[in-house]
């Protein structure tokens, strides 16, 4: 989807940046954010597309977690068997997935699945720079990062991170030598429902910072909105009275519930307001109830 040199300006908005909150300004394309401060300059309205939120909008980085998606209508469930389903259907599970993922501000997902190559199938057909996990040798593809398992140990580009176990943390196991959060426990891809449960454990302020950590630790950014940033991006339109919350407390927008109004994947726009601009809906009820 990505167009080269296409630039974004949200101008007159919350901006979190780690753990400040800033009036101003976006200004980024397909690379980078390219500025970020408090008065736009005359320039950037130039820019081939311009939102101005009058100060009721708040931009965050996007978050990233690990799950598998072959197996998404039956997230949750224990009793299925995918070897009843061919490649093709196999697909549009991880196509349905990965909507979930980024309808909910999941801007990087790393995916741990025992289908390695259709994943990589369907993040290419999309252009989506997820991140697979794997144990075995596949092909790889540029755009696509690849964490290698070997004898229980991580490997990134010839790295050792460490011992999976200890990295790959679920909600209940968060701590702060964790460095990817696993989800595929649960049932729902929603970040505020599992903030939720971060928060009875009391390990929510390590839950948040997780969410991001993916980014430092694969060196593509601080995981923070910044110039030179990559520009994924998740923004709250907090004129809908479900998301209308004080200022003082802006940065707990994400435990209201609701999926980001905008997504922005390497400065492209995903969702807009409800309106999926790369994705269609996935119908899975004619492959997973044909034969109930």
């Amino acid at each position: 989807m990505s167009s080269e040199g296409y630039r974004t300006l949200i101008n007159n908005t919350y901006i979190l940046t780690g753990k400040t909150i800033i009036k101003g300004f976006l200004f980024f394309d397909n690379e980078k954010i390219i500025d970020i401060g408090t008065e736009a300059s005359p320039e950037y309205e130039l820019a081939e597309y311009v939102m101005d939120y009058e100060y009721k909008a708040v931009a965050l980085h996007g978050f990233s977690v690990a799950t598998r998606l072959s197996n998404y209508p039956f997230r949750g469930i224990s009793d299925y068997d995918l070897n009843t389903f061919t490649k093709e259907e196999i697909k549009e599970f991880i196509q349905a997935g990965l909507y979930e993922l980024i309808l909910n501000g999941i801007t990087l997902p790393i995916i741990i699945d025992e289908y390695p190559e259709l994943v990589a199938e369907v993040l290419r057909h999309f252009n989506i720079n997820g991140v697979i996990v794997s144990d075995t040798t596949i092909k790889t593809y540029p755009g696509i990062q690849y964490l290698f398992v070997e004898d229980n140990i991580i490997k990134y580009k010839d790295e050792k991170l460490g011992e999976f176990n200890k990295l790959f943390c679920r909600v209940n196991q968060v701590n702060d030598k964790c460095l990817f959060l696993d989800i595929s426990d649960l049932p729902t891809y929603n970040l505020s429902a599992i903030s939720l449960i971060a928060n009875q454990l009391g390990r929510e302020e390590t839950f948040m910072n997780l969410i991001t950590k993916a980014y430092k630790v694969l060196g593509i950014d601080n995981g923070v909105i910044d110039k030179g940033a990559k520009p994924d991006i998740i923004l709250y339109d907090l004129r809908d009275s479900l998301k209308t919350l004080p200022t003082k407390s802006i940065n707990s927008i994400i435990l209201r519930g609701y999926p980001p109004d905008q997504v922005y994947l390497g400065g492209d726009i995903f969702f807009d307001h409800g309106e999926s601009l790369v994705f269609t809906r996935t119908d899975l009820s004619q492959i997973i109830l044909s034969d109930q």
